[in-house]
């Protein structure tokens, strides 16, 4: 497992990978409140991208409360920075892939 510092030419060519390639997997650690939705921290799975409005489309795991719903990408991304109440860290993303 490789952890780097998050920039947005990461984070894009991350969301790239995932949207283009079998096996790879995007999972965003989100403030809700940057995203203006109730509650803060959330985890979801990005699996979608459309390149001409730069939106991506998050599927929400708490699927009672909020359908998924299409981000800008640079919203998304300004939401891994504040901080984590408990832990007190910037949030972030997984790249998660599965080989065989």
């Amino acid at each position: 497992m490789s952890i780097k510092k998050c920039n947005l030419d990461l984070f894009r060519v991350s969301l790239y990978a995932s949207v283009r390639r079998q096996r790879f997997y995007l999972v965003t650690n989100t403030s809700r409140k940057a995203l203006k939705q109730t509650g803060d921290g959330h985890f979801s799975c990005i699996t979608s991208y459309h390149e001409k409005t730069d939106n991506l489309l998050m599927l929400d795991s708490a699927r009672f409360k909020y359908n998924s719903i299409w981000f800008n990408l640079k919203n998304i991304y300004n939401s891994f920075f504040p901080l984590d109440n408990s832990t007190k860290k910037f949030r972030g993303y997984l790249l998660c892939s599965k080989y065989f």
